[in-house]
């Protein structure tokens, strides 16, 4: 199942052509990765395919269930984290929960806790 179709892109700064007739295709399971020169377009690129650019002519087709997400590049995080511990930060409630719970699995897994409970309600 094709997730994104790209159809004869281009897109220029002041006249000089960074994307030029560029056509890919991404399959379902597909690994893709975007290597270039600095200034070949790489982040253009991405950005017309997140939407948060518009391209001089061309396509992109998606289906309507998939969703595009865009890190940028230079986003101005000032941290001392990994790229990859700085966006799991957005699921810090969610890790939280999931202690929580482990926390909780670990104390009715335990007998002497649970008899104690059984106790306290007995009386």
């Amino acid at each position: 199942m094709i997730v994104l179709q790209v159809n004869g892109l281009t897109k220029s700064f002041s006249g000089t052509d960074i994307l030029e007739n560029v056509r890919l295709e991404v399959q379902h399971r597909d690994r893709v990765a975007l290597v270039g020169r600095n200034g070949a377009g790489k982040s253009t690129l991405l950005k017309i395919i997140a939407r948060e650019m518009t391209a001089d002519s061309g396509d992109i087709i998606m289906p309507k269930d998939v969703q595009i997400g865009y890190l940028e590049q230079h986003a101005g995080i000032d941290s001392s984290r990994t790229v990859w511990a700085e966006m799991m930060t957005v699921f810090e409630p969610m890790l939280s929960m999931e202690q929580k719970l482990r926390r909780l699995e670990a104390q009715m897994a335990d007998p002497l806790y649970t008899g104690i409970l059984k106790n306290t309600n007995e009386s």
